[in-house]
């Protein structure tokens, strides 16, 4: 069955689905604009900040028990931090590919609501 093309956006319409795409959640202002390509973006999103709040915590909680440890060492609160840095690393990645995409796909959609005719209110 094929799917059927997303329904014109008003200009107003579409400024809220960018905003919301690049200020709050990374696709799902494509959703709202009816774009099913931002459940990806979304999915996407998602794993790198899953990723980057693994490594943050994994970090913190190594430091805090290196930190609490009176006989602690520096190598040792490098190598903890150090140990986890590709969940970092690789969330980070995911999170900016995920946030250029839908920049992209704002784009997109805001292109395509200038090309349509204002909707004029009804007297």
């Amino acid at each position: 069955m094929p799917s059927s093309p997303p329904k014109p956006l008003t200009r107003a319409r579409a400024w809220t689905c960018a905003g919301i795409n690049q200020l709050g959640f990374p696709g799902v202002g494509t959703i709202m604009a009816g774009r099913k390509i931002g459940y990806f973006q979304s999915a996407l999103m998602l794993i790198g900040f899953g990723f980057t709040m693994y490594y943050m915590m994994s970090s913190f909680m190594g430091a805090f028990s290196v930190l609490n440890d009176p006989n602690w060492d520096d190598t040792a609160l490098r190598e903890i931090i150090k140990k986890g840095r590709w969940f970092g690393i690789a969330g980070s990645a995911f999170s900016a590919v995920a946030w250029v995409w839908a920049l992209l796909s704002s784009v997109q959609f805001l292109r395509e609501a200038q090309k349509q005719p204002p909707t004029l209110p009804k007297p």
